[in-house]
């Protein structure tokens, strides 16, 4: 039996335009935009044409959207107005998404036997006739001036005559330098130096000289890396075998050490990096050991987990090993319109890998590049505790191997595994640097003819792509990203990439011709490109 249909009509009054927030006023809606994360103001843009047009012309809702889109902090407030600050970002902004960022070039007339510079924590390093300059060279969107931090004759001040410096680390902040030495067949010397007394040995360093207790071996050249950390240093060796020291320069106590004979030889990589003040990850070829560690005193069982990369599988073997993790310069002291977001600096890592890594002849080789956010790291940290507190983690008495974390457990908090396709066939002949969120690859030594080709910029800033992907050329894009790659041929399992990331090939327009003859050591800045050029002459 049928009854008759009922219409049934809705009791809920429709929202009148004046209480929604379209029909705010638009100083209150702004108010309202400029509380919001970066990522949700991209959300606003797609809302609806009256959003977007009120955070396209609203120069501090502008501003704020760009800085996220751009992988950075604001600056001092006062430093200068909201246009202008909002005009030097998007020229950065138009810069980097073309490949187009400036490359500042430092020139050195050398007769190429005393010269050693590096880039480090937005100080320039310059070692010359015995002398050690530190500068800070002018930015070119940010507003940073050019600045001399110091020059140290160190050579009056340590006792060794023949001291030559193997690394150096800086910290302007502390008024601290820290060099080593490292020569075959003798231990290794550290040394902590003011900057302010020129080269003088740091009067707040308990020793300021470190000596090694074991001597280096005489087969093998040693490799080695410096890290400062407020009172900490970290400082690995690797020769026969390898070494990590977590030294407190300060109370001149070591708080965590690490060692092992070196079985691999050349093909073995080892580095150590701070993620925070009482955390350190230790690349050990394929796998990321997160450690912690205490200003003061040595922790018993300091892992608290294995990170392990993708597996390989069965047939193939990595080596090329290369990593880097550089956190962007504080710049206490200055005024920058803007900067680099420290939150997002990630750890990247360079390997090949093939069937034969051990012979001469590599054959069927491939490239991969691994990044990983410390915030990712961290984050599996906070698990870690957590599952800690619930007496679900392995005490000491157990085995090292159930804390290790296999990648498709970890990997969602935020990692990718990119295939680089214009590298060599083993991937030798390639450098990677790191400055937060952004990864340069470039050989040692370019010329504009393969720039262009040889050298592209990574940004695995989380909005990279949000509103600007990577623009597409005719030419074959150098990095392969793929959601998940499936080829049982190179890894065991599925690999699945949660980390959104840019490509930009390398602009040879940013330099010119004459510039790019006998260029060095290309390195990120915060807003540009930094490299090196030697003019030799005869010493004779």
């Amino acid at each position: 039996m049928s009854g008759p249909t009922l219409a049934f009509k809705s009791t809920t009054p429709r929202q009148p335009l004046g209480r929604s927030l379209l029909g705010l006023a638009e100083e209150l809606l702004v108010y309202i935009l400029l509380e919001l994360a970066p990522a949700d103001l991209v959300s606003c843009t797609k809302v609806c044409h009256t959003m977007a047009d009120v955070v396209e012309r609203t120069p501090a809702v502008q501003y704020r959207l760009q800085l996220g889109l751009a992988g950075m902090v604001d600056g001092p407030a006062n430093v200068a107005p909201v246009s202008k600050r909002l005009e030097q970002l998007l020229a950065y902004q138009a810069a980097s998404r073309s490949g187009a960022l400036p490359i500042q070039i430092t020139s050195h007339a050398s007769g190429g036997s005393d010269d050693w510079h590096s880039y480090r924590n937005g100080t320039y390093i310059h070692e010359h006739a015995s002398s050690l300059t530190l500068s800070r060279p002018a930015s070119a969107f940010t507003g940073i001036e050019k600045k001399t931090v110091g020059c140290l004759n160190y050579r009056d001040h340590i006792p060794d005559p023949d001291f030559t410096i193997g690394n150096c680390a800086v910290d302007s902040d502390q008024d601290l330098v820290v060099v080593t030495q490292l020569n075959l067949g003798e231990a290794p010397h550290m040394y902590f130096l003011s900057i302010s007394q020129e080269g003088a040995l740091h009067p707040l360093a308990a020793h300021p000289h470190v000596e090694g207790l074991v001597e280096l071996g005489v087969s093998m050249d040693p490799e080695e890396s410096l890290e400062i950390k407020g009172d900490l240093v970290a400082w690995s060796i690797t020769t026969e075998v390898f070494q990590i020291f977590v030294y407190n320069w300060k109370t001149g106590k070591s708080v965590w050490e690490s060692g092992d004979f070196n079985d691999d030889g050349n093909n073995f990589h080892h580095r150590p990096y701070f993620l925070d003040a009482t955390h350190i990850v230790v690349v050990e070829n394929m796998t990321l050991g997160i450690h912690e560690v205490h200003p003061t005193k040595p922790i018993h069982d300091s892992l608290l987990c294995e990170l392990e990369l993708p597996a390989l599988a069965t047939n193939k073997l990595p080596h090329g090993v290369q990593s880097c993790l550089q956190f962007p310069p504080a710049h206490s002291g200055e005024a920058p319109l803007f900067k680099l977001d420290p939150s997002l600096t990630l750890l990247v890592l360079r390997f090949a890998a093939c069937n034969n890594p051990g012979q001469s002849a590599r054959s069927n080789c491939k490239t991969f590049l691994v990044l990983v956010p410390v915030s990712t790291m961290l984050a599996q940290v906070e698990r870690v505790h957590h599952a800690k507190a619930k007496g679900q983690v392995p005490g000491t008495s157990e085995r090292r191997s159930s804390r290790v974390v296999p990648w498709k457990e970890w990997s969602p908090l935020g990692a990718c595994l990119l295939e680089h396709k214009s590298l060599a066939d083993d991937g030798y002949g390639f450098d990677i640097s790191s400055l937060g969120s952004r990864v340069l690859i470039s050989p040692p030594e370019i010329t504009a003819a393969d720039a262009k080709d040889k050298v592209c910029i990574l940004d695995a800033c989380p909005l990279a792509t949000a509103m600007h992907p990577t623009p597409s050329d005719s030419a074959e894009p150098p990095i392969l990203m793929q959601q998940c790659i499936e080829d049982p041929d190179w890894f065991a399992e599925p690999v699945h990439n949660t980390l959104p990331c840019r490509v930009v090939r390398l602009d040879p327009s940013a330099a010119s011709e004459s510039d790019w003859e006998s260029l060095w050591g290309l390195t990120l800045a915060e807003d540009c490109l930094r490299g090196v050029k030697y003019c030799y002459y005869d010493s004779e």
